[in-house]
């Protein structure tokens, strides 16, 4: 059998404007397609990394939620049914205790009456303090003074307030151990407050601070106090306070 190793084809035919233009067609056609799948493309992948970021946002909403219930909750069933009352075994309870340890002067402190109760027996041993500190009623209304005495301006970190308060936090070991009548004048005056729990709103203006340290703002002119609003988290102190 005889094969042609160079076989001729003939030549090829000549595209004439229809066919150019035709060809033209197609490949917008071809380019419109691929642009429209890739807008698709950025479309549905915005749309599901949306979704996700807001699955997420609501997910740690509801965790945050949950967390501040429970915190209300905590502080709801420490507080007596009586006005004015606190449970004993509840951390305000047991700074009440405290501040009537320090009132009854044949009573010897004692370790079963909390942490905040060591820390003002150990600065009044520090000293050689053996007076009672001379308490105020708490039925009388709170003045500046009580609530910034000295130890806070000096010992305390005082925080910028865009309200124009003045915001300090100090611990309450270190408020308890510079002065600790000025610390049991402070405990008996707010504990008998109404206490508003620590997830209500006013609280978000204030510095987020460790459990065992105590934020007070007060807005003030001169002696003259007009709103002072006081959060501890171990002390259970959420105070928004206007006389």
């Amino acid at each position: 059998k005889r094969i042609n190793a160079n076989p001729a084809y003939g030549t090829l035919p000549t595209s004439t404007e229809a066919s150019r233009e035709a060809a033209n067609q197609l490949r917008a056609k071809a380019q419109r397609v691929r642009q429209r799948n890739k807008r698709i493309g950025w479309f549905v992948g915005v749309a599901f990394l949306g979704g996700v970021a807001a699955a997420g946002w609501y997910a740690y909403r509801a965790y945050q939620d949950e967390q501040d219930q429970a915190a209300i909750e905590r502080a709801e069933n420490a507080a007596s049914d009586e006005p004015g009352q606190v449970d004993a075994a509840s951390p305000l309870g047991q700074q009440v205790e405290v501040i009537d340890a320090l009132d009854d002067t044949n009573a010897g402190a004692t370790a079963s009456a909390g942490g905040l109760l060591g820390a003002v027996d150990d600065a009044r041993a520090a000293v050689g303090d053996t007076a009672e500190p001379v308490i105020d009623p708490p039925a009388r209304a709170i003045v500046a003074d009580d609530l910034l005495p000295v130890i806070v301006l000096e010992a305390g970190q005082r925080f910028p307030d865009a309200t124009g308060r003045e915001t300090y936090v100090i611990s309450a070991d270190q408020f308890a151990a510079g002065d600790p009548a000025a610390f049991a004048t402070f405990v008996r005056l707010l504990s008998v407050q109404p206490q508003i729990g620590p997830a209500a709103p006013v609280f978000d203006t204030l510095p987020t601070v460790a459990a065992d340290e105590i934020v007070i703002s007060v807005d003030r002119d001169g002696d003259e106090l007009r709103r002072a609003i006081v959060w501890g988290a171990d002390a259970q102190i959420y105070v928004d306070y206007a006389p």
